[in-house]
């Protein structure tokens, strides 16, 4: 994974992302909150099929389960906190990091 990072943070984002077809991205829960936050609220239960209905539109059901998940107060804000520098653009310090390990690493069959 750290080598598919390496090339590109796109790419290995895309692989984890598609293989877990009942996730949501906490970018994509915060851009619903910002558009139904109210409807979100609102909501006794969260949707059972692949869709969610919010104010007469209709919506990823991973998307609005995960949602209805983080209604507590503060608790999108505590995730995004323990999630750090993963979801958003800018991961440059660990491909730097990359780098500088890829050129310490001992050529093969010279090493221990």
């Amino acid at each position: 994974d750290l080598a598919a990072f390496e090339r590109s943070p796109e790419a290995l984002y895309w692989r984890v992302e598609s293989a877990e077809r009942g996730a949501a991205r906490l970018t994509d829960v915060e851009d619903l909150y910002a558009l139904r936050g109210a409807a979100l609220r609102a909501l006794k239960a969260p949707p059972k099929g692949p869709y969610g209905d919010l104010d007469g539109r209709r919506y990823p059901g991973r998307l609005v389960r995960a949602a209805f998940a983080l209604r507590s107060l503060g608790e999108r804000e505590r995730l995004r906190e323990a999630l750090g520098s993963y979801d958003v653009i800018g991961a440059a310090a660990l491909k730097d990091a990359l780098v500088r390990w890829r050129r310490a690493r001992p050529a093969p069959g010279r090493g221990p």
